[in-house]
């Protein structure tokens, strides 16, 4: 994930913007500081499928914005977490394998 600075900014200004936020995070310890920040839902990684806890908070639909700072293997769990026509913008290289472009 990103720092805990940019990603609490991050749900905060998405739903200052009226968006449905969808937060992930590795851990169960940083669940509640999303929710405390705003994000609508937050998926804990360890635990839960990405793609389909995505796909029922989304009705089926996938995510129409991915913001990942990771990068990395999790990129193509990430894509199919995402809806026809929707975009993945990767900001960082926190992981360090390759990241598997093109999709």
């Amino acid at each position: 994930m990103i720092d805990a600075v940019t990603a609490l900014a991050a749900v905060e200004v998405a739903g200052h913007l009226g968006a449905t936020t969808i937060a992930t995070t590795r851990t169960p310890a940083k669940k509640e500081r999303l929710l405390k920040a705003g994000a609508a839902h937050v998926i804990v990684t360890s635990e839960e499928d990405v793609v389909e806890r995505t796909k029922a908070f989304t009705g089926g639909r996938g995510a129409d914005l991915v913001f990942d700072a990771i990068a990395g293997e999790g990129v193509r769990k990430l894509s199919d977490a995402t809806a026809a026509g929707g975009a993945i913008v990767i900001y960082g290289a926190l992981d360090t394998k390759e990241t598997p472009f093109p999709l």
